[in-house]
């Protein structure tokens, strides 16, 4: 017997003034330093943007800490990308011109913040970061020459008329290549080299629907959509596309941070403009759907935040109705994900403020109380009130709103992941390329899990052909990227480990890595490693009793076999004699001793 093997605006504004007050509190902390246990993890937060105080100094770095500290808030969200410079040092873009010669932001705001000795509270400090607004000047420039905006003119967003300046501030475009690149290592570097707890992201979104003819992005839009000319601005392709851009940046963040700092918390500010809503399909019809091209509730339920800030800039005396139907929207979509609830405070006296505030802790009637909220601002946050004042009507009794309990009576610990703190899924991050080391744009990527088959998720390049998917559940994946031009369709077997960022390598699927006589793709749907011959799918033949025992190799839970004979190869038929065989291989009768014979691997 022969044996053979085969296998077939929004955003936040700088505009309001407001000073810093120091806020002597040395009494409050003692009687705060105590066990959190009893508590709740909840975000309490508040924004810190670089055009007030707050970030220039050492002296102003450690009083935004002590304000935390004093109003009972645990976590700090600070801007350290502010236009196209940095709050920080050694990163990819020059820092910002009020930043003390030599000091770190950054670096002091969490070696401060993380500073635990005498019973100080541990605070978590964010880094917020502008996505893709670079200047906010019309015709000045930047003085530094080494500022993107200076550098890269044209990766500048445009309308349809060619014009960059939308009124407040010049923005890269979501649809170049370079910027999706430059966008990327610009937040991976804080990511990489900061002790962050988390990654903040602002104005990842256009400005509007008439923003994104860049020509690089349209040329790119053209070229997938089979097009010529330029698109209208409310071309449904073309908004699709441009949404597509935006959350392309924002899954692989999400990815490759998590892969380098596994516990790091992502979050966006989110837009939920006037009118609010209550209900899935009404989103479709929002701002952040429509307008500015922010697709924030399919991020929720793709899970590509850790944590949705909504900013739901409202005054409460004017317009409560809108507050209440997005905070109800965002903790009723956050999925399997976290909501803190983003409040204008600034646009309200410290009694509405507290109203809001409060509010954020009530459930709705499908979901629970938001996981915390975020105040803007730390410099601004209130109409009456200064800094100082806003830390004593959060944390002490006779706040202005009379509710006789303080906002923040006790302290509470950070809210935390629990999916990352103890996950239960995995997660891939890889890159499809050509030949020719060009990255293959747009390309749809299939992967099926071994032992439920069924189980098809897609996915699609970006611009630099990333593509990555999140949560997946854990076991083997086979993963395909599909034939391009002269590039041929690239197979792996993708290993999903708990809790980590899988990053397969790809082979040609019609490709003998190992040299075994057996294709990738037979290795790969096999469950073997194609790069080594040791785990070749391999078939043996006992002789038995009643025949010939084919066995099949290796056993890989979930892996089913078809045995097949033939007589004459020269003909091509082949017939299924066991059509479900196990790794322990069937018993083939003697009545055929010269057959030859075959095993498929079927893949579920």
């Amino acid at each position: 017997m022969t044996v053979k093997q085969t296998n077939p605006l929004g955003g936040h504004s700088p505009r309001w003034g407001g000073g810093m007050r120091w806020l002597l509190a040395l009494g409050w902390l003692a009687a705060h330093a105590v066990c959190l246990c009893g508590q709740t993890p909840e975000v309490r937060g508040f924004w810190v943007d670089a055009f007030h105080a707050g970030l220039r100094n050492a002296t102003e770095a450690r009083q935004v800490i002590a304000d935390a500290r004093a109003g009972g808030f645990n976590a700090v969200f600070v801007q350290v990308r502010k236009r196209g410079d940095a709050y920080y040092r050694g990163g990819l873009e020059p820092v910002a011109t009020d930043v003390a010669s030599g000091f770190d932001p950054l670096a002091e705001l969490v070696r401060t913040a993380h500073d635990t000795s005498g019973g100080k509270a541990r605070i978590q400090v964010h880094a917020w970061i502008v996505a893709f607004n670079i200047w906010n000047r019309e015709t000045a420039v930047p003085t530094q020459p080494d500022h993107p905006y200076r550098l890269h003119p044209d990766w500048l967003t445009r309308n349809r008329t060619g014009i960059t300046w939308d009124g407040s501030n010049h923005a890269f475009d979501p649809g170049h290549p370079e910027v999706q690149e430059h966008t990327h290592r610009v937040a991976m570097d804080i990511v990489s080299r900061y002790d962050v707890d988390g990654i903040h992201w602002d104005y990842i979104r256009y400005a509007g629907r008439e923003w994104g003819f860049n020509a690089e992005a349209v040329a790119r839009f053209n070229r997938l959509r089979s097009r010529t000319g330029m698109p209208a601005n409310d071309d449904a392709a073309w908004l699709q596309f441009r949404r597509d851009q935006v959350t392309g940046v924002v899954r692989r963040l999400y990815l490759d941070a998590t892969r380098v700092k596994p516990q790091v918390i992502v979050s966006a500010a989110t837009i939920a403009w006037a009118p609010g809503i209550t209900a899935t399909g009404q989103f479709p019809s929002s701002a952040a759907y429509g307008t500015v091209l922010q697709d924030w509730r399919g991020w929720m339920e793709e899970g590509l935040l850790d944590l949705n800030i909504p900013m739901a800039y409202f005054r409460q005396s004017e317009r409560a109705a809108d507050w209440s139907a997005w905070s109800q929207f965002a903790k009723d979509h956050r999925y399997r994900r976290a909501v803190a609830l983003g409040m204008g405070s600034y646009l309200n006296s410290m009694s509405n403020a507290l109203v809001q505030a409060r509010s954020t802790r009530r459930p709705t009637t499908r979901s629970g109380p938001a996981d915390g909220m975020v105040f803007y601002s730390r410099a601004v946050p209130a109409t009456d009130a200064t800094t100082a004042q806003f830390l004593t009507a959060v944390s002490k009794p006779g706040a202005p709103d009379g509710v006789a309990t303080p906002l923040f009576g006790e302290l509470a610990p950070a809210w935390e992941p629990a999916w990352k703190k103890s996950p239960t899924r995995t997660h891939l991050l890889a890159r499809a390329m050509t030949v020719t080391n060009t990255p293959m744009d747009g390309a749809v990527i299939e992967l099926r899990r071994f032992g439920a088959w069924s189980q098809r998720r897609t996915t699609t390049t970006d611009a630099n052909g990333w593509f990555g998917v999140v949560d997946l559940d854990p076991g083997d994946w086979y993963v395909r990227i599909p034939a391009a031009g002269s590039t041929p369709a690239q197979v792996s077997l993708a290993s999903g480990v708990v809790g980590v960022v899988a990053a397969p390598t790809f082979l040609d699927e019609a490709g003998d890595a190992d040299a075994d006589g057996v294709s990738n793709l037979e290795e790969v749907l096999a469950g073997t490693d194609p790069r080594s011959a040791e785990s070749v799918l391999r078939i043996g033949a006992v002789l038995e009793p009643g025949g010939v025992r084919i066995t099949c190799t290796p056993r890989r839970p979930g892996r089913r076999y078809q045995l097949e004979v033939s007589e004459d190869l020269g003909d091509g038929r082949w017939t299924v004699v066991e059509s479900s065989v196990g790794a322990d291989g069937a018993v083939l009768a003697s009545d055929k001793p010269d057959a030859f014979v075959q095993v498929r691997v079927i893949p579920e």
